[in-house]
């Protein structure tokens, strides 16, 4: 089980480390491992129209992805990642949940707008 754990950690900081590259190499202006007080958001994207707070999952279980994804989200809202976006003049927040399962064989993700 802790090996296992190791191997999902390790999993979603290759899939975080390329997706931030690939991001900041298309022009996005990006905020990594971003902190509320109760944890970090894995990527936010910062933008004039809207702040876009991504919580990045794996699994190696392609069945278990619909669920990571909904976990990714529940672990947003839970740990407040957008809250501090929700004061500036930026007044779009999105959250999305990625979840990339069995080695990027499928990716799964959910979006959902904040509104305050």
């Amino acid at each position: 089980k802790i090996k296992r754990r190791a191997d999902t950690a390790a999993n979603e900081r290759f899939y975080h480390s390329h997706l931030a590259i690939l991001l900041a190499a298309n022009g996005f202006m990006l905020e990594g491992e971003s902190s509320s007080g109760l944890g970090n958001a894995d990527i936010v994207i910062l933008n004039e129209n809207f702040t876009l707070v991504c919580e990045i999952k794996y699994t190696a279980d392609i069945s278990k992805a619909k669920t990571k994804v909904e976990e990714a989200l529940m672990q947003i809202k839970e740990k407040q990642y957008y809250a501090k976006y929700t004061l500036g003049k930026n007044n779009r927040v999105i959250l999305l949940g990625l979840v990339f399962a069995a080695g990027g064989k499928k990716v799964k993700c959910k979006l959902e707008e904040i509104l305050f």
